[in-house]
């Protein structure tokens, strides 16, 4: 289920033109390169309740050069407007809403000097 459910998010990412999916888009795990990436997967707390309820918590991790915080600051911004309290259909298995849990303007420095952005959000739905 998280696997389908993160294509999903990864998806609507992509199409709304944040990223190309295999690219500079990753599910589950950040590569080392390119420096200017985002990954989205679930957190290691992430909660299913069962059905019908299900409460995932979905983390998007973006990571840019600290030199480019404008445009970083910028890019998370508007991702995150994406996701932030919202109403989403990702798929006919995936309606509902998303809850943030963090800032989008919190960062922290990785060992390379790059600015890590981190998203997180609580999915609420109820499944069919």
């Amino acid at each position: 289920m998280l696997k389908t459910w993160l294509t999903a998010i990864a998806t609507k990412c992509a199409t709304s033109g944040f990223g190309t999916v295999a690219t500079d888009l990753f599910m589950h795990t950040m590569p080392a390169t390119p420096t200017q990436a985002t990954v989205v997967r679930a957190a290691p707390s992430a909660v299913i309740v069962g059905d019908p309820v299900r409460r995932p918590i979905l983390e998007i991790v973006h990571r840019r050069r600290r030199d480019d915080m404008d445009n970083a600051v910028t890019f998370v911004g508007s991702l995150d407007s994406l996701f932030r309290d919202s109403w989403n259909n990702l798929d006919e298995d995936n309606l509902g809403r998303f809850v943030g849990l963090t800032e989008p303007g919190d960062f922290v420095l990785d060992d390379n000097n790059n600015v890590l952005f981190l998203l997180r959000y609580v999915f609420y739905t109820v499944g069919n």
